[in-house]
């Protein structure tokens, strides 16, 4: 019988080659042409067993490595085709153990994280790390899966924990991650470190260096830039890697415009139009990106310029490609210097980078003083009538009011973290409960959870906003002129945790019960605040960790008081 069933595996895995795919074993025993030999009494069980195995792994190297070639060359609708078939109709856990790392890196490199996250979990233990069985390889391709889904952090736990020697692609991913995060200057040394690592291959090398191009066009550094990019562009020519290529050139043309050299990044835009003629939509759309920009760079915003740049946006949110939204603000912003919209970028990224980036760009810094009025997913110019403030939770003057630091206060708080990108499961679930680690059956049931209650407390008190769902990703979307006010003191340099524990405090200061002059216990905070004890004293401890409140006493006599 166990003989039966590896042959049956040979028998899915050589589809391709004409041979009749079984559903299920028919019977005790199949002859097939050419394996008959297999199960000769001369043979043992073991042997003709390690033969079958071999041949169907031999089988399975193929599929994978024709999977990579197809997503190396710019073919990335095929390849996901290919893979997806081979996944369904193909490859089986228990019997193809020893590809596992790969099929979770190709999961990830055609987006199919949660695929690979539900291959390798059961291998996994997120809370004991000697009871893991998964690979250090495996570890790390379920690291970077659960940061693609938003959950930077559990990525970095996981990553930290891989036994030594850890594989080479942790470098990568930890990159990943702090590029996920926002802090592209971090992600520099670990790329260093994998592409000066022996065992990558020259490919991975080739894509490690070409994130790192991409870092620091973005962080503005030239110098470095100019001595990488020339060479890098040969290579990948020399070595028909399209993809990099392609993606290399993208990245001349980003730095050349903002060095206002607008003649060679039109060289450089012309050079990836001709590359990408015969690519897949999206790569398209990033020279349609570029060319509505130098137009309008070169002619101005006009009307019509300013229009082609809209249809660019809109294009942009029906790819699901929303950075290309805020770059074309940010061009717009340049051109035009509208202060207006710069103070709409400023608050619509979160701290990190791409603030950094945007404040260079614009020479504009926020003051602790300063504040906004954001009317999602409307334009800039649209005056809020109805205006919720973020760091209270109170709809102004005299509206409802969410509690501060609860569950609904802070999820309002995390869609406003970023204005151009809907949030992925992974990052509200990792925002909301940085305490517990994701699961992917738990985390998404309890995120939804959170959204149907922000959703009901909008529609119970007819505030002009809801929460939108697509492909699995969620947005704040405001209507008639609906609006949230945003100060800049209480966000833009706050983690979702320590901006809780600062309108905690500001709240019971409002409430009268905490000043300079008069502390507060843990029964006193839960009245003012309309919680129950436990949830007050859980937040008066974020408070004290986050430098907000000053503990005095000890048990029933423990006081909070502000720092002095």
């Amino acid at each position: 019988h166990e003989t039966c069933s590896l042959i049956y595996s040979c028998v899915c895995a050589d589809r391709n080659l004409g041979v009749p795919t079984l559903r299920e074993p028919p019977g005790p025993v199949i002859f097939l042409s050419g394996l008959e030999s297999l199960i000769s009494p001369e043979l043992p069980l073991s042997k003709a067993r390690d033969m079958v195995k071999n041949q169907h792994n031999q089988s399975i190297v193929g599929v994978l490595k024709s999977i990579h070639t197809r997503i190396q060359e710019g073919h990335g609708g095929e390849a996901r085709s290919d893979f997806l078939r081979f996944l369904r109709d193909q490859f089986d856990l228990n019997t193809h153990r020893i590809h596992l790392a790969e099929v979770a890196s190709l999961c990830r490199r055609l987006g199919e994280y949660e695929r690979a996250i539900r291959l390798v979990r059961p291998l996994i233990d997120s809370e004991q790390s000697q009871r893991t069985t998964a690979t250090p390889d495996e570890q790390a391709q379920y690291a970077a899966c659960l940061m693609s889904m938003g959950a930077v952090a559990d990525g970095f736990k996981i990553l930290e924990r891989i036994d030594a020697p850890a594989p080479p692609e942790a470098y990568l991913f930890t990159a990943f991650g702090h590029m996920l995060r926002n802090h592209y200057d971090l992600a520099t040394e670990p790329l260093r470190k994998f592409i000066e690592h022996p065992a990558p291959s020259q490919y991975q090398k080739l894509v490690a260096q070409t994130n790192l191009i991409q870092v620091l066009v973005y962080q503005g550094d030239t110098e470095e830039t100019d001595k990488l990019l020339p060479e890098l562009l040969r290579t990948t020519e020399q070595g028909n890697f399209k993809l990099l290529h392609g993606n290399l050139l993208e990245s001349s043309v980003h730095q050349e415009f903002w060095r206002g050299n607008i003649a060679q990044a039109e060289r450089r835009l012309a050079q990836a139009q001709k590359l990408h003629q015969q690519s897949g939509e999206l790569r398209r759309f990033y020279i349609k990106q570029w060319r509505a920009i130098l137009d309008l760079k070169q002619g101005g915003a006009t009307p019509a310029n300013q229009k082609r740049l809209k249809r660019v946006q809109q294009e942009a949110r029906e790819l699901a490609v929303f950075g290309i939204i805020r770059e074309c603000d940010i061009a717009l912003a340049h051109v035009t210097q509208d202060e207006r919209l710069w103070q709409h970028l400023l608050f619509g990224v979160p701290p990190g980078s791409q603030l950094e980036r945007i404040q260079r760009l614009s020479g504009i810094e926020l003051s602790v003083h300063s504040k906004y009025t954001w009317v999602p997913q409307q334009t800039p110019l649209h005056e809020a009538q109805i205006i919720i403030e973020l760091s209270t939770g109170k709809t102004l003057p005299h509206g409802p009011s969410l509690k501060v630091g609860q569950v609904l206060h802070r999820l309002l708080n995390i869609f406003t973290n970023d204005f151009y990108r809907p949030l992925r499961v992974g990052e509200i679930h990792e925002a909301l409960f940085p305490d517990k680690f994701y699961h992917p059956r738990a985390s998404p049931l309890a995120v939804r959870q959170a959204l149907f209650r922000l959703r009901r407390w909008f529609d119970d008190h007819e505030l002009p906003f809801e929460i939108q769902e697509s492909q699995g990703t969620y947005r704040l979307v405001g209507h008639s002129n609906g609006g949230l006010l945003l100060h800049a003191a209480s966000r833009l340099t706050l983690s979702p945790e320590r901006f809780a524990a600062l309108c905690l405090v500001k709240k019971l200061q409002e409430s009268g019960e905490l000043s300079p002059r008069k502390d507060i216990q843990t029964q006193e905070a839960a009245k003012a605040l309309g919680v129950s004890l436990a949830t007050a004293r859980r937040q008066l401890k974020t408070a004290t960790e986050a430098g907000y409140l000053h503990r005095q006493g000890a048990g029933r006599s423990t006081r909070y008081c502000l720092p002095k």
